[in-house]
This record gives C-alpha cells, structure tokens and sequence, in this order.
C-alpha cells in the first residue's frame, strides 16, 4: 500500500491493556488486497524499544480494531498502525502518544 491506515484511536481498557482501532487506507491506495495491518508501540522515554503486533484482516475493511496486552500500568506509549499486502507493506500512521494504559 502506499497510503497509511487512517483515524487512528487508543483508548485503555485495562492497567495493562489499549484498545487500538483505525480505518484501512483509501482503496485508490491500498494497491491490491490487504493482507493485515502491525500495530507498532513504543514506550515514551525507552529508546529502541519496539514491539510489533501482526494482525490479519477480518471482516470488513472498513475499520479494524485490536486489544493489545502485557503493556506496563501507566506507561504513555507511542501508537501507530500500517497495513500491508502481497507486495509488503505500507507507510505507518501519524504516531500518536497516549496514556496507553491506566494505573495499576
């Protein structure tokens, strides 16, 4: 794809736990069927630190969501999200930082 997914949202749901959700990227962008999307956090202030989540597509693709687990209790992470196809894949979203999950 040569378009980002799009409306990126993060929302806790646990002290160890952020609901990620964000719509595919425009089908004149999307170069072919989409295959899945990484959603791909970073922990503010630990450089390097990156941990990538694989998420096939299901359902419609007009939106995707995805809970993401194991995160640390009041830590504010960087979010962004980028899908990919046969081809490979495509530029990430605008990264967003939250208070990616509540206290503990």
């Amino acid at each position: 794809p040569t378009g980002a997914p799009m409306d990126v949202h993060a929302t806790p749901t646990s002290s160890t736990s952020l609901a990620i959700s964000w719509r595919a990227p425009p089908a004149s962008l999307s170069n072919g069927k989409l295959r899945g999307y990484s959603i791909e956090l970073r922990q503010q202030d630990q450089r390097g630190s990156v941990t990538a989540v694989t998420r096939p597509v299901t359902g419609s693709l007009g939106g995707e969501q995805y809970t993401v687990q194991g995160l640390e209790p009041g830590a504010l992470y960087e979010v962004a999200v980028r899908a990919f196809n046969r081809a490979g894949s495509g530029p990430l979203s605008s990264p967003r930082i939250i208070r990616a999950t509540l206290p503990a």
